[in-house]
């Protein structure tokens, strides 16, 4: 932001390297800009943070960076796509009502399961008595905007977390987890410790995009075009170490690593990353939240 006088602002402007788009205030107006100015005195005004998310997951994220006066730049370096085995999820998406639980790790894990039920041509209704619980308020969300309340959100947004909230409910005989292909199975290992019976069924996998992607990546990295790189998955950190290839660590040191909680920070720690900034809590707003603490000015 520029505050100058008509005869100056044009020579100013360029030797500050400001370019169009642009909004210019013309008047008195401008004295009060002191008083009521908030948007560039946020911490992360200015910062560009890489988003690394697939496309479809991105908007929400990318929205709530620029509310926090910071830049997205929405850069997916997975694709999710169908798993290997579509027919078990179909099959298990007919027998719902038998379960007594139905868990989900993620709003993906949501999203395929009911286009499973809508091609069988059922809906929220084959749910029956099952008992629903979620890891995060995304992925509730996203049942609700489908018709159903999760019955159980766990308390830390952790396979762990979700175990012990199920437990204490009475894990009964029968679950269905539907998550990723590729995922931790401390969930389910848990549950059948307790005596369950569990259905692990791949409702989707992540693949990685194409190489191209590294070097473009690359360029970014090279030219100071990022501050922040957001890692809000294991998966997002092994991506971009594969993107990024031998030159992976040297690259990422240019930049702050961000992870949404331990297990990403432990994933960071694997590929000999470090992550300057661990959310307390595990989701995209408790990541914002911490990277904002990070680069809060020390009074």
């Amino acid at each position: 932001m520029l505050t100058s006088t008509l005869a100056r602002i044009a020579d100013e402007s360029r030797a500050q390297g400001l370019t169009n788009p642009a909004v210019i205030l013309i008047g008195d107006v401008v004295t009060l800009r002191e008083e009521i100015r908030w948007f560039d005195t946020q911490p992360l005004f200015g910062k560009r943070l890489l988003l690394p998310r697939p496309k479809q997951q991105a908007q929400a994220s990318a929205r709530a960076i620029r509310e926090r006066a910071a830049e997205p730049v929405v850069f997916p370096v997975i694709e999710i796509v169908e798993p290997p085995d579509p027919e078990r999820l179909r099959r298990a998406a007919s027998e719902l009502g038998s379960y007594d639980w139905v868990l989900f790790t993620s709003a993906n894990g949501v999203e395929r399961l009911f286009a499973a039920l809508d091609a069988l041509g059922l809906d929220a209704r084959a749910f029956g008595r099952a008992g629903v619980g979620v890891i995060g308020p995304k992925t509730a969300e996203a049942l609700r905007q489908r018709g159903v309340r999760a019955d159980v959100l766990a308390e830390e947004f952790v396979g762990e977390g979700l175990a012990e909230a199920v437990l204490a409910r009475g894990v009964g005989r029968r679950v269905l987890l539907a998550r990723a292909l590729e995922a931790r199975d401390t969930l389910p290992d848990l549950l059948r410790r307790a005596g369950a019976e569990v259905d692990v069924v791949a409702a989707y996998q992540t693949v990685p995009v194409g190489s191209e992607q590294g070097r473009i990546l690359e360029d970014l990295i090279e030219g100071g075009k990022l501050d922040v790189v957001l890692f809000t998955s294991s998966s997002t950190v092994d991506s971009v170490v594969r993107l990024l290839g031998a030159r992976a660590g040297e690259l990422l040191s240019r930049v702050t690593l961000a992870s949404i909680g331990p297990i990403t920070s432990r994933t960071l720690s694997v590929h000999g990353l470090h992550a300057a900034v661990t959310a307390e809590r595990y989701t995209v707003e408790g990541l914002l939240n911490a990277l904002e603490h990070h680069y809060e000015p020390i009074s």
